[in-house]
């Protein structure tokens, strides 16, 4: 937390998760968050944005514009990842 000036800090999120940099546990992942965080797709930094946080093949962006789960790799649980409805491209997983 800095403080600038006054005595409003301002909060820091080094890796872009939504969470602050204070009680963030590895503030050099963006897929790694506290316990008492709860992510959601509201994060819209580039760097959030350029990760793969459910490892399936499609970056969190990606994952948002296609209105699937960033945080689960097979959003609609039918056995094939994310990435493979978006692509078309089996995912080494499922093979």
């Amino acid at each position: 937390v800095i403080t600038l000036g006054s005595s409003v800090p301002l909060l820091v999120d080094n890796d872009g998760d939504g969470e602050n940099s204070s009680s963030d546990p590895n503030d050099s992942n963006g897929c790694a968050w506290s316990s008492n965080h709860t992510p959601t797709t509201a994060n819209t930094s580039a760097a959030w944005k350029a990760l793969d946080c459910d490892t399936d093949g499609l970056s969190n962006g990606q994952e948002l514009i296609a209105g699937t789960n960033p945080l689960n790799p097979d959003s609609d649980n039918d056995g094939l990842t994310d990435g493979e409805e978006v692509t078309g491209v089996n995912h080494p997983s499922t093979i």
